[in-house]
């Protein structure tokens, strides 16, 4: 199971926190392909899914709360959700659980990457944790998940009309750079 690659990503970062009426512009079923998968596999974790090109879908439904949903790539299946300012996923092993973050905390090394602007439209959300589900314990770095996600794990959705870029990145110990990209069109 590739846990880096399911970590779905979804950015949207403006001056203040979105609230639920904001995120509904993910609502909706989006498919599409990894567009781009820089990795380094000897820091751990399984960034093993997600060939460039791909097949990517993503699936958001509204709920009081906020929204909750699915994404598949390849074979590989996740449940998010998004509930008020944080970003959940999980797969059979694993829940990580990320915070909103506004656009100034977001590194400038992902700003330069992604390209992006004070102005765009995006959800940004910084890892706080990992749970082994079964266990109930703390997951590992370099174990159950790759060197570095801890630190400086960002998931960036851009909501662009009717495209939504997915984004997973962060930095390894070695500064080397980890980044998942994915292009769906809404259907």
């Amino acid at each position: 199971m590739n846990r880096v690659a399911l970590l779905g990503v979804i950015g949207l970062a403006f001056s203040g926190f979105a609230n639920i009426s904001n995120y509904s512009v993910l609502v909706g079923k989006w498919s599409g392909r990894v567009e781009k998968n820089a990795r380094d596999v000897t820091h751990g974790g399984n960034p093993s899914e997600g060939e460039v090109g791909t097949p990517v879908i993503i699936k958001f439904t509204k709920t009081k709360d906020g929204l909750e949903g699915e994404s598949r790539l390849g074979k590989n299946i996740e449940t998010w959700q998004i509930i008020n300012n944080q970003y959940i996923w999980s797969d059979e092993l694993i829940e990580v659980v990320a915070e909103a973050v506004h656009f100034e905390k977001i590194p400038s090394w992902i700003k330069s990457e992604l390209e992006l602007k004070p102005t765009d439209q995006i959800f940004a959300f910084k890892f706080k944790k990992c749970v082994l589900k079964k266990e109930k314990k703390t997951c590992t770095p370099k174990k159950d998940y790759p060197e570095g996600l801890d630190d400086s794990g960002h998931w960036i959705f851009e909501a662009q009309a009717n495209q939504l870029l997915s984004h997973v990145l962060y930095e390894y110990a070695d500064g080397k750079k980890r980044i998942l990209t994915e292009s769906l069109k809404k259907e």
